[in-house]
């Protein structure tokens, strides 16, 4: 019988397809070694389906009910209940609290360090600049006077040297000032006043000399016909007694040569100078030529 129900097994198996004998070798746990063709795999599976049927029969043998013995009651000793720490959880309201703490602190930190921040003070280096300016020479401010004419509200006079013989001045003074100094000193007439300053201030001056200033005029060609000399100017008022009452002082000047300094140009002349610098003999040139 053993043997009709293997050739059984065995022609089932026969009649699945490779894929379904894998399946069922996968669900019996045969592992499938390579190379193995199909009539490998059923061989394998018959053979491992009847080891398993021969393992299973097993003889069951009488076994006599053995008689329950009485269970021991455990006596022990009961043990008091230790005290619960009850621990209570903090609620959506609770942790709301907590948050806005935290936040309130934090926003009081920053501020602190803020404050702090601010509180130092950090040195500013400020370089002022100030403007060139001619000695004794004012920047003025232009102001519109009462005739609608852009004047200057600070009174000036500035002086340039033209030429050799030659220096240039112009001013400008305020009506105020000129009203001024006419009530200080009656019966006098616009003036300007040139120092020659060479090598001396204008408190102890080589010469002097004045010239009458017609009208309203703002400038003024003085010919002083000395070269290399230095010249100051000063605009004010001169009365018929002789005195001289001071509005404005320019700065100096220095009237340029006249021509060409000569000193040392003998030495360029002589047959010494020009043998060194070209190293020719001027016998010879002169034969030659």
């Amino acid at each position: 019988m053993d043997k009709v129900k293997a050739t059984d097994r065995k022609r089932l198996l026969e009649a699945k397809t490779l894929q379904e004998l894998k399946e069922t070798a996968k669900k019996t746990g045969l592992s499938i070694k390579k190379g193995w063709k199909k009539a490998d795999i059923v061989k394998a599976l018959a053979k491992m389906k009847s080891e398993v049927k021969k393992k299973t029969k097993v003889t069951a043998k009488p076994v006599k009910a053995a008689a329950k013995k009485p269970a021991k009651k455990k006596t022990t000793a009961k043990k008091k209940p230790s005290p619960k720490i009850i621990t209570k959880k903090p609620g959506k309201a609770g942790t709301v609290k907590a948050k806005k703490e935290v936040a309130k602190k934090a926003t009081k930190k920053l501020t602190k360090k803020i404050k702090e921040k601010a509180s130092v003070v950090v040195p500013v280096i400020t370089q002022t600049i100030s403007p060139i300016t001619p000695p004794l020479v004012n920047i003025p401010v232009l102001v519109r006077s009462p005739e609608g004419r852009m004047v200057h509200e600070e009174d000036r006079i500035v002086l340039l040297a033209r030429d050799p013989n030659w220096i240039f001045a112009y001013w400008e003074l305020c009506d105020k000032t000129l009203k001024t100094f006419q009530k200080r000193l009656p019966d006098s007439h616009l003036t300007v006043r040139v120092y020659d300053v060479t090598g001396c201030g204008i408190e102890s001056p080589n010469r002097f000399f004045d010239i009458n200033i017609p009208g309203m005029s703002g400038s003024w060609h003085i010919k002083v016909k000395q070269p290399d000399r230095e010249f100051l100017v000063e605009i004010g008022l001169l009365s018929l007694a002789g005195n001289f009452l001071t509005i404005a002082r320019s700065n100096r000047v220095l009237t340029p040569r006249d021509g060409v300094e000569l000193t040392g140009l003998e030495d360029w002349r002589t047959e010494e100078l020009y043998r060194t610098a070209y190293k020719i003999d001027l016998e010879k040139l002169r034969i030659s030529s």
